[in-house]
């Protein structure tokens, strides 16, 4: 694992013990707490494949196939697929490790990605990506509840008070990011 500023964060977050607040019914709600609607990506965060579930950890779990979703505090954005998540922080206090030469985004740093198969990294934001090149989507976007987590085949996402946790189910590698600190494992 490593770990980026922010020691206490490591100790609630990689723990993986549910957190102390309550589960919501509703994993996944817009900013008008109603869970539902359509978003460039194909499937939001509120439609599901299935009726929720507890995970092995606590967590109330639904199943996607792929969605976008923001942390409660709407400073922290995600896309979901099978094949990957990507992350956007808006503020963030850690500063991200130097910025490859092969990157030229201006965004570098502020983006956190693992794929089903690879490893977790901060990377290099694309011309493509929602979440940098339109922060004001954070504001509009599904809100992952705490204590509620999203799924494909491949990858998991969860809300925790402290971080959101995201990681490949196949390789066990992944990522927390919070406005404090963040983790590569």
């Amino acid at each position: 694992m490593t770990a980026v500023a922010g020691a206490s964060l490591l100790s609630t977050v990689a723990c993986g013990s549910p957190p102390s607040s309550a589960v919501s019914s509703a994993s996944v709600s817009s900013a008008s707490g109603v869970s539902t609607g359509s978003s460039a990506s194909g499937t939001t965060a509120g439609a599901s494949r299935g009726a929720p579930s507890s995970s092995p950890s606590g967590y109330t779990e639904r199943t996607v196939g792929q969605t976008g979703f923001a942390a409660p505090s709407r400073n922290i954005g995600c896309t979901i697929t099978v094949g990957g998540v990507t992350c956007y922080i808006a503020k963030k206090s850690w500063t991200a490790p130097p910025k490859p030469a092969s990157c030229a985004a201006a965004s570098y740093g502020s983006e956190l990605d693992v794929s089903a198969h690879g490893t977790a990294e901060v990377t290099c934001a694309g011309l493509d990506d929602p979440w940098g090149n339109d922060p004001g989507q954070l504001k509009t976007a599904s809100i992952l509840a705490y204590g509620t987590a999203l799924r494909t085949e491949t990858m998991r996402c969860v809300s925790e008070t402290a971080a959101i946790r995201c990681e490949s189910l196949s390789s066990g590698h992944g990522f927390t990011v919070s406005t404090e600190a963040y983790t590569l494992f």
